[in-house]
């Protein structure tokens, strides 16, 4: 709690405050003068350099009579002993008043702060919601933009989850090509311009090489073919990633990369027939690490737990209980 001044309020100032409240009067100014509040009903003497406190009558009521606002003005360019003084005798001024009686409160350094057109914009203000966190922007967006996508002349709309970009044909030739076993990894990519599924990149690479060949500039989809040895077999599995790099990527290229990605998977099943065993998302490709695709494609089984078997009864042979003596 901040100190108070100790300054009191001349008898006739308290007198008024106490009867102003009948709905006759609709403006109050008060200062500070020699160590004691006074009061004006002169808006126009507010001087531009000068704090002072302005309680204004409200037209709305409730049970206790007038709803008023009381407004702390203190400009900016004013003496720092002045503006010290208000701060410390603020609370002082408005229990004198009766803080009951104030429904909403205002602070402004300059005239248009305190202007009915001050008051509108401090509502506003307060009735606006909390503001969004850069993520939840992004998401937001995101949204929105499923909802409702704006497509070109040459794309298709499945749904209105997704948006169908056409492949350019060396992307389809490079896809064939992955299929039949000629290389293990490609590199696509959403052309914004001429909106078409691009082929960025393809080539032979291990599982090591893989964090490597995605970028971190902008969002990206991955197709690779892991041949690997699980339970003394050999294995192949088609693994998709869609990388979103957070902070690097813009709010537009993730909308149309989060809605593309699953036509680009769907053409990818169902046109070329590639069975995609693990389909991953990341925004940091350090963690495309063999140990953690392995756990991917492999999950660990949960193993089951072993039930205590109990012993079976006495046999039935040994006969019916008998009552014995003791």
């Amino acid at each position: 709690m901040s100190h108070q001044s100790g300054i009191i309020a001349t008898e006739e100032l308290a007198s008024f405050l106490a009867d102003s409240k009948d709905g006759n009067i609709r403006f109050i100014k008060v200062s500070i003068r020699e160590g004691k509040t006074s009061g004006t009903f002169d808006f126009r003497r507010i001087k531009e350099k000068t704090p002072c406190y302005i309680f204004y009558r409200l037209d709305r009521k409730s049970n206790i009579g007038y709803e008023w606002l009381f407004i702390s003005y203190s400009p900016d360019n004013s003496l720092v002993r002045q503006k010290m003084l208000y701060a410390s005798t603020r609370y002082t001024v408005k229990r004198i008043f009766g803080d009951n009686h104030i429904k909403q409160e205002l602070f402004g350094t300059v005239p248009e702060d305190v202007s009915l057109a001050g008051f509108h914009k401090h509502l506003e203000s307060a009735n606006a919601p909390p503001p969004l966190t850069m993520a939840e922007v992004e998401a937001q967006e995101i949204k929105k933009n499923e909802v409702g996508v704006e497509v070109g002349i040459d794309t298709k709309q499945s749904s209105m989850k997704s948006v169908f970009f056409p492949f350019n044909p060396d992307a389809m030739d490079k896809i064939q090509e992955f299929k039949d076993g000629n290389i293990n990894y490609l590199h696509l990519g959403v052309d914004t311009g001429n909106e078409k599924i691009t082929l960025e990149n393809t080539d032979n690479i291990s599982i090591a090489q893989l964090s490597s060949m995605v970028p971190i500039a902008h969002a990206s989809y991955h197709l690779f073919n892991y041949k690997h040895i699980y339970e003394d077999n050999e294995v192949e599995s088609t693994i998709f990633i869609y990388a979103v790099p957070v902070s690097k990527s813009s709010i537009k290229e993730k909308m149309l990369y989060s809605t593309c990605k699953t036509p680009v998977i769907q053409t990818i099943e169902e046109q070329f027939k590639i069975c995609i065993a693990r389909k991953l998302e990341t925004d940091d490709a350090s963690e495309l690490t063999e140990e953690y695709i392995m756990s991917e494609i492999h999950p660990v089984k949960a193993e089951q737990k072993k039930t205590f078997a109990k012993p079976q009864g006495p046999n039935a042979r040994r006969g019916q209980r008998r009552i014995t003596k003791t």
